[in-house]
């Protein structure tokens, strides 16, 4: 096979259960990352964080739709006062001048339009995008870094040399007939204007004849509300057409935000699924102790704590109300109470059990300032997590009656947090290849040969484990395939012998290393009064 090959596996490294440990006490994830690795989530989550890209780009556009159609009141309000300042005029014999006048500056609405359009369109059609475009995507594939793919990057590159010559030919197509649209259109438009000219003339012959019937009109004036009047319905012509555009983003974003649960949803089955698959394995493999891994359904969100606490203003130190909130009800649940209503299901929100966290006064103020839109839209955003709930129990018989300690994972020793961890490692479903640096760290050897040595062998039914290691019962009695016997100084390593653990050098040379050679081996049994 030629070319690089690549692969995943899984690690363990030496001190991993103790950077799990020291992360945890600033960060309340850190046991949910370190087990996302097990839980084959990642593409899930992407999806997730897609979804949630979508509704923020989705209400991006609701926001700026929702301001202009808030706009058509007002507007609406401003045209009927400039339609009546006219019709005031119309019923002092001005009528025949106001219509005229209202052609005039309707038709010069219209022209002002067809310019800004004319501008629109040539930025539609300029050729800088594309060049930026096609410019980016040759970077890529010019890049040096591409070996496997070569023959495929150099097709693309001269593809997109054709493209480029291509969009070149029709852009300067494009542009000489933009030009020509532009000169036909400037001439149209002056053409226009000169065809006002008669209409204007007619206007003075109007007023000057009012004028000596001793009627005057002040025409600054009423230009002025005739062109205020032509503008404002524009104006509220484009106004009206937000409207439709409004709901479609809603049934739009309506959609979205289902995708965005159903999205979550899938997250949180699959951690789910993987607590009980990992907790059935340990209880199959662990004798002394029994190990149970829950996940808490969307019971964190930091980003929701801060939204809560901003929109109630809660000071910092009151943000265990909103954490409160999040972790007795979950982000999807409190929309849901907000939405409806359900004062009674904020209310039965407890601090311990029997003391009420909140009266009905707060819960009302709670659903009153959690509607808003800018907070409802912030709340359907943000990242949400389950909290892994992993608990220790191991039965103790102290000569009276048997019983079951339990412990959660935080109040273990990091002997025994390690050794969990490792179980977990080695009890996944997971067919990577997986390395594991020096295991018997923080571990007794009891415990190895108890519970360690068994998970191994499990593991290595389904998948290739390689353990770098200075214990004889993991080497030896983990009925490893080969033995890689390592002498090192402080810049290089040797292989000394390799080797399954019938190869007769490989044994002695691990014999040697691992229990200090036969005669420390023999000479411990004696010790120990044990018969060889």
């Amino acid at each position: 096979m030629e070319g690089p090959i690549k692969f995943d596996l899984d690690c363990f490294g030496q001190g991993e259960a103790g950077n799990v440990r020291e992360q945890s006490r600033t960060d309340p994830l850190a046991l949910l990352k370190y087990l996302d690795k097990f839980t084959r989530v990642q593409d899930a989550l992407v999806e997730e964080q897609a979804a949630i890209k979508s509704l923020s780009d989705i209400s991006e556009k609701i926001i700026k739709a929702q301001a202009n159609v808030e706009l058509i009141p007002q507007a609406q309000r401003n045209l009927v006062v400039a339609r009546q300042q006219l019709a005031a005029f119309e019923a002092a014999q001005g009528k025949d001048v106001i219509k005229l006048q209202r052609s005039l500056s309707a038709e010069k609405s219209k022209r002002v339009s067809i310019n800004e359009k004319l501008v629109e369109l040539k930025a539609l059609i300029s050729e800088n995008p594309v060049i930026e475009l096609v410019g980016a995507i040759e970077g890529i594939v010019r890049d040096g870094g591409i070996v496997v793919g070569v023959d495929e990057a150099r097709r693309i590159a001269s593809e997109l040399e054709n493209f480029s010559t291509d969009t070149s030919a029709a852009h300067q197509t494009i542009s000489v007939a933009y030009e020509s649209l532009l000169r036909l259109v400037s001439d149209s438009l002056q053409s226009w204007t000169l065809k006002e000219r008669p209409i204007r003339d007619e206007i003075d012959v109007k007023r000057n004849a009012l004028e000596a019937q001793g009627i005057k009109l002040d025409m600054a004036y009423i230009s002025k509300l005739a062109t205020e009047e032509s503008t404002l319905q524009t104006y509220l012509e484009k106004l009206n057409k937000w409207v439709p555009y409004l709901e479609q983003l809603k049934s739009e974003y309506s959609v979205a935000l289902k995708h965005r649960w159903a999205s979550r949803k899938v997250v949180s089955n699959l951690r789910q699924a993987y607590a009980i698959k990992a907790s059935r394995a340990l209880d199959e493999v662990l004798s002394d102790l029994k190990v149970k891994l829950q996940y808490m359904d969307g019971c964190y969100s930091q980003a929701a704590v801060g939204i809560i606490s901003g929109a109630m203003g809660w000071r910092t130190s009151s943000q265990s109300k909103a954490r409160a909130l999040i972790e007795s009800l979950t982000v999807p649940v409190l929309l849901a109470v907000v939405s409806k209503r359900e004062v009674s299901k904020l209310t039965n929100v407890e601090v311990s059990p029997g003391i009420k966290m909140f009266s009905t006064s707060d819960a009302n103020d709670i659903i009153e300032k959690l509607k808003e839109p800018s907070v409802k839209y912030a709340l359907e955003q943000c990242d949400i997590d389950d909290v892994p709930k992993l608990t220790v129990s191991r039965q103790i018989d102290d000569g009276h009656a048997t019983k079951f300690v339990q412990r959660d994972f935080a109040q273990l020793s990091l002997g025994q947090q390690q050794s969990v961890l490792l179980a977990l490692i080695l009890s996944s479903d997971s067919t990577r290849p997986l390395i594991i640096d020096q295991p018997e760290d923080n571990l007794d050897s009891e415990f190895i040969v108890q519970t360690f040595v068994p998970v191994l062998r499990r593991a290595k039914e389904r998948r290739q484990v390689i353990i770098v290691t200075h214990n004889a019962n993991i080497a030896v009695l983990g009925d490893a395939e080969q033995l890689i016997v390592l002498k090192s100084t402080s810049d290089k390593s040797k292989v000394v012998s390799r080797g399954s653990i019938d190869d007769s050098i490989a044994r002695e040379s691990a014999c040697k290393i691992l229990e200090g050679a036969r005669e420390a081996f023999t000479r411990r049994a004696k010790i120990y009064g044990v018969a060889l």
